[in-house]
């Protein structure tokens, strides 16, 4: 007997426009996100990071395939009592279109479409589109599309904070290449830092995270080698501290990626505390992710 992780190794790994017809048409959602299509196509590739950035619909996701033409992952929805869904998404690159289905699961025959266009260099429109394989009386419909315009407008409130994230520490980067480093960078005076809480320190050349474990100033990269994701929202745990993107673990002493999933943290400033006069000492280039 096959499985249907079998089942779906048989369907096409392109989108059929010709079929949109035959499925049952419930709504739509659109909406304008501050945005470049390069960081909304980039989005919809990125499995990776459901459950992560958006915790209140994704308890977990195993990838199972996934190239260009998009991924197919078992996903454990929130709340869902442990029952799991066969997710597929396919992406037409060139039209900026993906499809969304699940395959198998709780709301299986859903389909999700999502046509995006530039209204300018950083802004778009998204017209996201929800279907059925299966027939529904148009009664339920507005039932269907209430929930599931309120699912995906809690989806793109939470992309829309990671995709700006990732664009700026982009252009952050960029901007910072060729600057010179200075010997060292004045943080300020060690009475009036936050003992409590984690301090992002800009310099130059690099973004740094500052935080004060057993009455000792450590100091580590504030950027995730992954994809730029930032790590100053959250103290580390017994020297550990979590990308909020991906769930990547570094420790914060020497900059491993606990998960060999990616490079470990780019090299970390010295503290120096001179005249109770707390400085960063030591900066190193970071290459562009």
């Amino acid at each position: 007997m096959s499985s249907p992780t079998d089942a779906l190794s048989q369907r096409p790994k392109q989108i059929n426009y010709q079929r949109i017809d035959g499925l049952s048409f419930i709504g739509n959602y659109t909406r304008e996100l501050p945005v470049n299509l390069v960081r909304m196509v980039e989005n919809a590739y990125d499995w990776e990071h459901l459950p992560c950035v958006h915790a209140s619909s994704f308890e977990s996701i195993e990838c199972l395939d996934e190239g260009s033409w998009g991924w197919r992952a078992s996903a454990v929805p929130t709340n869902s009592e442990g029952q799991s869904q066969l997710l597929e998404l396919l992406v037409d690159r060139d039209k900026h279109y993906w499809a969304t289905t699940i395959v198998a699961g709780p709301g299986e025959g859903v389909e999700i479409h999502t046509q995006a266009a530039a209204l300018g260099d950083n802004n778009i429109t998204i017209d996201v589109r929800f279907y059925s394989k299966d027939e529904i009386t148009e009664d339920l419909k507005p039932v269907y599309l209430d929930v599931l315009k309120a699912q995906y407008g809690v989806l793109y409130d939470e992309d829309e904070v990671l995709m700006q994230g990732r664009q700026a520490a982009l252009d952050q980067q960029l901007a910072r290449r060729g600057a010179e480093a200075p010997r060292r960078t004045r943080v300020g005076a060690v009475a009036e830092l936050d003992t409590t809480t984690v301090t992002r320190v800009e310099t130059s050349n690099g973004s740094y995270c500052l935080y004060c474990s057993d009455g000792k100033w450590i100091a580590y990269s504030a950027i995730c080698p992954h994809l730029l994701g930032p790590l100053e929202h959250s103290a580390p745990d017994n020297g550990i501290v979590q990308c909020p993107w991906h769930g990547y673990r570094f420790d914060i002493h020497n900059g491993n990626n606990l998960d060999s999933k990616c490079r470990g943290l780019s090299t970390a400033p010295v503290v120096e505390i001179e005249d109770s006069v707390l400085y960063l000492c030591h900066q190193s280039e970071e290459p562009l992710a």
